[in-house]
């Protein structure tokens, strides 16, 4: 199924996400009016997945990395979301892949990229977030 958002088409994707993200990074490399050794990429939520896996990408371009309330991964926001589907979904502690686990196509698996990151990483959490809890940091 072909969607439209505002002037673009297509369907958004992990990959498609991340190719986008990837445009920022190799454009700043080829400006010479800054310090291109002092790149951060900051990401909050979704945008700490995408910023994680950028920063893990680009170990040569990206100096340090800050996540915001991010999520370790869609699954296991999803067992925090939908609680009731716990039972049916495998997180990124989980041992075997469970029954739904196939539905979800962008699995943004941070805390898989996060050990990958060798560059300094800043995490901030707050503690009253509406969407994210403090254990996903």
């Amino acid at each position: 199924m072909k969607n439209s958002y505002g002037t673009s088409d297509g369907s958004p994707s992990q990959h498609g996400i991340t190719k986008d993200a990837q445009a920022a990074p190799d454009h700043l490399v080829q400006r010479t009016d800054i310090d291109t050794s002092r790149i951060v990429v900051f990401g909050r939520s979704l945008g700490g997945a995408v910023g994680a896996a950028l920063t893990r990408n680009n170990p040569e371009k990206v100096a340090a990395l800050i996540l915001e309330n991010t999520f370790t991964s869609i699954l296991d926001m999803a067992g925090v979301l939908l609680p009731f589907l716990r039972w049916f979904i495998g997180g990124s502690g989980s041992k075997s892949p469970k029954v739904l686990n196939f539905l979800v196509r962008s699995l943004w698996n941070t805390v898989d990229v996060i050990g990958q990151i060798k560059q300094p990483v800043l995490f901030l959490s707050g503690l009253q977030d509406e969407m994210v809890p403090p254990v996903h940091m």
